[in-house]
């Protein structure tokens, strides 16, 4: 059961492209490489991975949010 929600929730997301890259944050937002970027990209793997965030468009509408509070 172990091994299969494993596969099921961890690496099947991982698998896949990033729901987001530094090149989506650069066309998107306008942003310029820092680190910034990797602080983004990780909570945004995170999320994927906890299920909160699932398309590219949550990734831009979380990122969105999360610029406007900085």
């Amino acid at each position: 059961k172990l091994l299969d929600d494993y596969h099921i929730y961890v690496e099947s997301p991982l698998k896949g492209p990033p729901l987001l890259s530094g090149k989506d944050l650069i066309k998107e937002f306008g942003l310029t490489p820092s680190p910034l970027f990797k602080i983004i990209l990780d909570r945004i793997e995170e999320g994927h991975l906890t299920g909160q965030l699932g398309t590219k468009v949550d990734a831009i509408r979380w990122t969105k949010s999360f610029l406007k509070k900085i």
